[in-house]
């Protein structure tokens, strides 16, 4: 996990790339049953 090596100081950049990160791949799971 690249965040992992982001300073502590970063954490709620830390915690906002986390869950870009994973909103982007629930949206590409939807993606992916609902073809369109």
């Amino acid at each position: 996990w690249h965040w992992k090596l982001k300073p502590q100081n970063n954490l709620p950049e830390l915690i906002s790339g986390w869950r870009g990160e994973l909103m982007a791949e629930t949206l590409h799971n939807l993606l992916q049953e609902y073809p369109q």
